[in-house]
């Protein structure tokens, strides 16, 4: 019996060190197009059919990963700060606008305020003349400190033109890429949780990163990074 508990306690020892140690955590592997196991393993609560405002992880993954390869990001941190952010926002991609406390010009799964949701709309080149209409010739120097020369059932209109799936996936990365510091997207593939700790700070201007955008953010990292990397360590 000794014999055989020897036996067992060296195999395990072997086993142990033939096996490979994970590697550590690199925020600038690139990563192919999300899957949909992905997708469900990071919003656990996406929609099962399609509402007014939610569409099925099989839709929505279409339009996330394609918005991703339109704005040029292919890193492991930049998806997974980006995706964890609309996964918190909308509410696992339930919600297209804002119902708590429900300002009527915020929406998209990023959930951007209206000032950035106007810049959006503008900037997209089948949108702009119907954003001008809209706004009676407005331009995009709308602001925190202005937005309210912007009717309300306007600033409204205007959100809609960008909920549609085409824009409302895209939101998140076209923020990142025009109204950030240019550096950010190099932050958030080079830096880890520090990266992504001042892109939620400097960029998204929404304070430290609570523990729910923390659970957030390290759900999104576990499931984007390849097997075999380990996680960081602030999500273990």
């Amino acid at each position: 019996m000794l014999l055989n508990v020897s036996s067992l306690l060296l195999l395990l020892a072997i086993t142990a060190l033939a096996a490979p140690a994970p590697s550590a955590f690199n925020g600038s592997a690139v990563i192919p197009d999300i899957t949909v196991q992905q997708l469900q393993a990071a919003a656990p609560k996406i929609c099962a059919t399609v509402t007014e405002e939610c569409h099925p992880a099989a839709d929505a993954i279409k339009g996330i990963n394609t918005a991703f390869k339109n704005y040029g990001l292919e890193k492991l941190g930049q998806k997974a700060a980006l995706l964890g952010l609309m996964t918190l926002e909308s509410g696992d991609f339930t919600y297209n606008v804002n119902h708590f406390p429900g300002r009527p010009g915020q929406g998209t799964k990023a959930m951007l305020m209206f000032p950035h949701i106007y810049k959006y709309a503008w900037s997209q080149p089948d949108l702009t003349a119907e954003v001008m209409r809209i706004s009676n010739g407005i331009t995009p120097d709308v602001g925190f400190g202005n937005m309210d020369k912007i009717r309300v059932e306007d600033q409204k209109a205007i959100r809609a033109l960008v909920l549609p799936e085409k824009y409302t996936y895209a939101a998140a990365m076209w923020y990142l890429q025009n109204m950030c510091d240019a550096a950010m997207p190099r932050k958030l593939a080079d830096n880890g949780f520090a990266g992504f700790k001042e892109y939620i700070g400097a960029c998204v201007y929404a304070g430290d990163v609570t523990p729910d955008r923390l659970a957030k953010w390290c759900a999104t990292v576990k499931a984007l990074k390849p097997e075999g990397m380990a996680a960081p360590t602030e999500c273990n």
